[in-house]
């Protein structure tokens, strides 16, 4: 065991609300002993993880952890050794670069981000999020890192590099689903109802920019300055506390508490193919499909990449990629889109 557990507390004046909550619940026992487990293998090269993770960074080292149990399930060998980026990765001779980036709440740490504290909204005021603010929020984090070029490190120079992203700004920020963010990274495109081409349908017009309450940002990430340096974006909407508890409740090391899961997901094929259907099904019944790590796992290859990733590099459900200029997008296996979980007492 390392030395300083995640559920040992530091600094008691100063705990961030989220990190109490899971500390004091009788329903997580199973879900604090995997991600023990998980932050035993990792390692903590900078020192800093548990004081982040009990403090602002909570949910941002949530998502590291949950990132570290999916790369091991790729089953790369992972360097820890540098403290910056997160994670070198390899598979046979093929290495890559990942570092993770969050979406942090703008009102402090002591903002709650669960579901029941959704806002309700207007449909129209629910497209403009999607449309506009979320795009420009992600814009955001995705320019920061950027901005501090990892790329040229001597250990990540000539390397396929990779963000691994997760919004956490609003309760319910990880319902945005990854088509929200392809329309921001390629530069998408939107139908106009009040326009009408030659054969008298509505035009499609390009998505030039984003803008919302006074802000604006371009639209096409992988356009951008310098992005040619980002070989591929990975989008993880459900790297959460749920997600350890719900694969502790599976794995059998949570006996005490049932689940049901239910959501959105889609089916395998391509494009107009694909399909979006409901599902649900109680947590570890025998009959029920098996959560993995990679399963709701979406990744956007960047068409000019400058050290382009592999196609199938890493254990996704869910592909976008550009061929001939029109946006692919692959869903190979069953592909969650949104999951919601109720927890129970195990009778």
């Amino acid at each position: 065991m390392m030395e300083g557990t995640l559920f040992c507390p530091k600094k008691r004046d100063k705990l961030n609300p989220a990190f109490m909550n899971l500390l004091q619940s009788s329903a997580h026992n199973g879900a604090r002993k995997l991600m023990e487990d998980v932050y035993c293998r990792m390692g903590d090269p900078n020192g800093n993880f548990v004081h982040d993770f009990q403090g602002t960074g909570f949910y941002a080292r949530v998502f590291e952890l949950c990132s570290y149990a999916y790369l091991e399930s790729n089953n790369f060998e992972i360097d820890r050794r540098h403290e910056r980026p997160d994670f070198l990765v390899s598979h046979g001779i093929q290495r890559a670069a990942v570092e993770c980036v969050t979406s942090n709440p703008t009102e402090g740490s002591e903002t709650d981000i669960i579901a029941s504290f959704v806002k309700p909204l207007s449909e129209k005021e629910m497209l403009e999020k999607v449309m506009n603010e979320f795009p420009i929020r992600m814009a955001s984090i995705l320019k920061k890192k950027l901005e501090k070029k990892y790329w040229e490190l001597p250990h990540c120079q000539g390397l396929p590099f990779v963000l691994m992203v997760e919004p956490f700004h609003e309760p319910g920020s990880q319902y945005y689903i990854d088509d929200s963010f392809a329309r921001y990274l390629y530069g998408g495109s939107d139908i106009h109802p009040q326009l009408l081409g030659p054969d008298g349908f509505p035009l499609v017009v390009p998505i030039r920019r984003h803008e919302y309450k006074g802000k604006s940002v371009k639209s096409g990430f992988f356009q951008s300055n310098n992005s040619e340096m980002i070989s591929a974006v990975l989008y993880c909407n459900q790297f959460s506390v749920s997600k350890f508890l719900r694969l502790a409740i599976q794995e059998g090391i949570e006996l005490g508490i049932q689940g049901q899961r239910w959501g959105f997901i889609e089916s395998p094929g391509q494009n107009e193919n694909i399909e979006i259907d409901e599902y649900e099904y109680t947590i570890g019944d025998p009959s029920s499909p098996l959560e993995t790590w990679g399963q709701g796992v979406t990744i956007f290859h960047n068409p000019n990449a400058k050290n382009p990733i592999p196609e199938s590099y890493f254990n996704t459900t869910s592909i976008y990629e550009q061929r001939d200029g029109d946006l692919v997008r692959n869903v190979i296996e069953y592909h969650p889109l949104i999951s919601f979980t109720t927890f129970y007492p195990r009778t």
